[in-house]
């Protein structure tokens, strides 16, 4: 039976982890968000894509168009092995605004590994920014990425330009989508989500670099 959360009884669940999966259409995203929340739209991809965005382990709190999306959701999660659905936040994100919580705006592309190598080689790249630990980044990272570990980027995050385009990475895709939701709140114009992390990178066969020559401090 669905679980329906308020938004007072959803604010510890984040606090102690829960992810929370927006599947609302595109467009609502891009006009209104809850800062951090992983987007991925309720449709017959998104089994297929919620691996890349978060792992299975994590509990999930929904925030749906429609109450009624909430089985379909449910078994497109519980199909790849999501069975951690605690609930979900129907028609809560005015109730959000409303208690003076913060909202993000703004659109964040997702992109496959191999298109953020096209990038990389055109005529306008963006700056790699690896969100990973710098134990990580050390053992094999985009070549030319900067590191800026998840927990410093607030502090970190001004030393970039907002005007230049930025792709966030992390191991496999779940850090790098909170990262973005700050670059949102920081007025970046043109963001990147590297779906899948330096794990689909590698697996897809693109170049790494090793060591911490390009690590900001």
């Amino acid at each position: 039976k669905p679980r329906f959360l308020s938004v007072q009884e959803s604010i510890p669940l984040f606090r102690r982890g829960a992810a929370l999966l927006d599947t609302r259409p595109k467009a609502d995203y891009v006009q209104k968000h809850i800062p951090g929340s992983v987007h991925l739209e309720a449709d017959d991809q998104l089994s297929n894509r919620i691996g890349f965005a978060l792992p299975p382990d994590v509990p999930v709190i929904l925030l749906l168009q429609h109450p009624e999306d909430y089985a379909r959701v449910r078994y497109s999660l519980a199909r790849v092995g999501f069975d951690e659905v605690v609930g979900y936040l129907a028609d809560s994100l005015a109730t959000w605004e409303a208690m003076g919580l913060p909202i993000a705006n703004g659109d964040v592309q997702d992109i496959e590994p191999t298109e953020l190598n096209e990038l990389l080689n055109s005529a306008e790249p963006p700056v790699v920014v690896d969100v990973r630990e710098s134990w990580e980044y050390a053992q094999g990272h985009v070549p030319g990425a900067v590191l800026m570990p998840l927990g410093q980027l607030t502090r970190l995050i001004d030393t970039l330009d907002p005007e230049q385009a930025v792709a966030v990475i992390c191991a496999t895709g779940s850090r790098s989508q909170s990262a973005t939701a700050l670059f949102g709140k920081k007025g970046f114009k043109t963001i990147y989500n590297v779906l899948g992390g330096t794990m689909y990178w590698m697996q897809n066969g693109l170049p790494l670099e090793r060591g911490m020559k390009e690590a900001v401090q």
